[in-house]
């Protein structure tokens, strides 16, 4: 697969942590890329929740990373992605089409939505990128096919988990 572009964003996004396992979104974010040919946006809401692309905390200190910083905006659209198991909601994955987004109805695959990790990852100078990447490649297939509505409504005590959620 050939790698995404990433336009955007040019800067982290503002995150507050929830605890010491989750961050939340302040404010609304894209991620912009260019993938096959075509311009595509992922909309991330304020109110939005990370886990950190499911890292295991023992890892978290192995690769020097913290839950909380750096990773938050690379995992955020990740942790969407897999949310919804690539299917994403109306108005959150969308197509540039002449001037104006519209709703992307296909799918983004596991291997796409790793790529736009690592390429984040990158893009922010993470430099521990490619074993994020190589980690998610590997363990990664669990979190995809689990149902992460159940987990996060368990992480965050039942309430509203996320934007993406209430936008629909």
């Amino acid at each position: 697969m050939k790698r995404p572009i990433i336009l955007q964003p040019q800067e982290h996004l503002p995150f507050r942590a929830v605890g010491t396992r989750l961050s939340r979104l302040e404010t609304d974010g894209d991620l912009v890329f260019c993938h096959a040919g075509k311009l595509r946006r992922i909309r991330a809401f304020a109110g939005e929740i990370t886990d950190g692309a499911s890292i295991p905390r023992l890892v978290w200190s192995v690769l020097g990373l913290a839950p909380h910083g750096v990773m938050d905006t690379p995992a955020l659209f990740h942790d969407l992605i897999y949310r919804h198991r690539g299917r994403m909601p109306a108005g959150v994955y969308q197509v540039r089409d002449g001037a104006v987004w519209r709703d992307c109805r296909e799918p983004i695959g596991r291997g796409l939505a790793d790529a736009l990790l690592r390429g984040l990852c990158e893009k922010f100078r993470i430099r521990q990128a490619a074993l994020v990447w190589a980690g998610v490649r590997a363990g990664g297939w669990w979190a995809w096919l689990r149902d992460d509505r159940g987990r996060m409504e368990r992480l965050t005590a039942g309430g509203q988990w996320t934007a993406t959620t209430q936008h629909k």
